[in-house]
């Protein structure tokens, strides 16, 4: 009875040891994510809502060369004639973001919830790779644009890391939280403007404006 003890005891200590020494699993290369949006409904047209989404690399290593290649929208479409794909974002470095601008065209904007389903390829380590990110959005045309902390703004825009953001002032409302050094500032793209600008007589002469 002692020696079936004593073997059981050093079979345990043998199977700790062996678990004890088990590797730690490692980061994915590249894990993207959405974990910021913002919504502004446009004041020109009802039915459009811009859109911008902050894509976030949770991964150990850099995805190169992203491109949203298609984005589908549930109760809804991708305007587009504002969202031109595909969409280059360029790099995101790991625990890096960019930002990525679309104007959809929804039949609600009082709240109702669309689902974005947004994809893409990357490259890592010189080999494409595909990837696919959803969100909701719930724009709503009554104040400020939504907010919601989830899972990149023009494509020209370096990454940055990623952080919590702070929502668009919409129609004069106070944002929910402030920014800090590190947070980038969601702003949805607006519809064309129309500014007065001078000629050589002095007449106010009319502009486009996106924003």
């Amino acid at each position: 009875m002692r020696l079936a003890a004593a073997a059981l005891s050093r079979l345990l200590t043998f199977v700790g040891a062996i678990l004890g020494a088990a590797p730690v699993a490692a980061a994915p290369p590249v894990a993207l994510l959405v974990e910021n949006a913002a919504t502004s409904v446009w004041d020109t047209d009802a039915s459009k809502v811009g859109v911008q989404l902050q894509v976030v690399n949770r991964g150990a290593a850099s995805a190169e060369d992203v491109r949203v290649t298609s984005v589908g929208v549930s109760g809804g479409a991708l305007d587009a004639a504002y969202s031109v794909l595909p969409i280059a974002l360029g790099n995101i470095a790991p625990q890096g973001s960019l930002l990525l601008d679309l104007v959809i065209s929804v039949p609600r904007t009082d709240g109702a919830a669309y689902l974005l389903t947004i994809a893409g390829t990357y490259r890592v380590a010189a080999a494409l790779q595909r990837f696919t990110l959803t969100h909701t959005v719930t724009p709503s045309a009554a104040g400020p644009g939504v907010i919601s902390g989830q899972s990149g703004v023009s494509g020209t825009a370096p990454s940055q890391p990623a952080g919590p953001v702070a929502p668009p002032v919409v129609g004069g409302g106070p944002p929910q939280f402030g920014p800090n050094a590190a947070t980038p500032m969601l702003i949805p793209p607006g519809p064309p403007r129309q500014l007065p600008t001078g000629d050589r007589d002095g007449a106010p002469q009319p502009q486009t404006q996106s924003r």
